[in-house]
């Protein structure tokens, strides 16, 4: 029952996304970002059906690429991509709250890293400075996420 409501979790930040993109208007002008949310709210349909049917399992796969359609977004979204920073960490709660800790601790690092070869070598607007002031944070969430789920069972 979780997967679907991180399903539905996942169809809201899709939703949310979409809104704020079309208010400032950058689905208008760029087909890249609207083929990135066809696709994208094609993957959650798909998710969604899967999971509501019971065929597929949540799984540190889906993470991955739930954290690559992530790195796509700041990779179309020049400019603003600090704004959507937050992002990142959302599969690495999802693996804390399915009690996959290595993957979360995993995932964490690899999204670090990745970002850190973005702000090296794609976009000037994630500075290193920014990218290092998140590296306790990939240590820190997973961590208070696995300290609470254990104190407070939830």
């Amino acid at each position: 029952m979780n997967e679907v409501i991180l399903t539905r979790i996942r169809f809201l930040i899709t939703i949310l996304l979409f809104a704020f993109f079309i208010y400032s208007g950058v689905v208008f002008d760029s087909s890249e970002i609207k083929l990135y949310f066809f696709l994208f709210f094609l993957y959650n349909f798909l998710l969604f059906y899967f999971f509501k049917r019971k065929i597929i399992k949540e799984s540190f796969i889906i993470s991955l690429i739930d954290e690559i359609f992530v790195f796509f977004l700041f990779a179309l979204i020049r400019g603003m991509e600090t704004k959507f920073l937050f992002l990142m960490f959302f599969p690495v709660i999802k693996e804390v709250i399915f009690n996959r800790y290595i993957f979360a601790y995993l995932l964490s690092i690899l999204s670090w890293f990745i970002l850190l070869c973005f702000s090296l070598f794609i976009t000037p607007y994630i500075t290193l400075e920014i990218c290092f002031s998140l590296l306790p944070f990939s240590f820190l969430i997973p961590y208070i996420g696995i300290y609470y789920k254990n104190e407070k069972g939830g």
